[in-house]
């Protein structure tokens, strides 16, 4: 894509996105990262080949999967906080509670156990399941963009996703509720 072409769009309608993208959100969090990912996109892309008339479509679409991504991820994330939530008292009882060390101990032990049933299911995932549970898990890349660096589709990316996820909740089964966040 040519510098003037990127700088012309982004001169005309950064603003709108910008605008476009806060009033989706329920607060500025992410807000700007999602931006600035419709923009690094929007370089990467040949939308040079795009007319003057079809680049804001353009860019509220991606905004809008991108949006859509960043709820699901929040979504995830608060269900595992409500497990704990729901379970805080066996984790972390408050000091008025009549808690012994070895209950204590029993938490610890628990999460030690989880932990070591994560590590040997990911040494068993299957190179290509692990090379993207790790891209989206551990280094936050998005599914979009693991299928740009593996060069597959979107869709594949995330049911990949999904396998791995599924393959270390079997690791878990037998754990307390409190102790999984997957």
């Amino acid at each position: 894509m040519s510098g003037d072409k990127f700088r012309e769009a982004w001169e005309k309608y950064n603003g709108r996105l910008h605008r476009y993208i806060l009033k989706r959100m329920s607060g500025a969090d992410g807000a700007d990262d999602i931006r600035v990912e419709v923009w690094v996109r929007f370089g990467r892309t040949e939308s040079n080949r795009l007319t003057e008339d079809q680049v804001l479509p353009w860019l509220i679409q991606v905004a809008k999967r991108l949006i859509v991504d960043h709820s699901r991820e929040c979504q995830l994330f608060l269900r595992h906080m409500e497990a704990i939530g729901r379970h805080l008292p066996q984790i972390a009882p408050d000091s008025s509670a009549d808690q012994t060390e070895e209950e204590t101990q029993k938490i610890l032990q628990v999460l030690q156990a989880r932990d070591a049933a994560i590590q040997d299911s990911l040494v068993k995932l299957p190179r290509d399941l692990l090379n993207i549970f790790e891209l989206h898990w551990k280094d936050g890349r998005s599914f979009v963009e693991i299928a740009n660096m593996l060069e597959m589709r979107e869709h594949t990316v995330r049911r990949r996703y999904a396998k791995a996820i599924d393959l270390i909740r079997e690791t878990l089964e037998n754990f307390p509720e409190w102790a999984i966040y997957f």
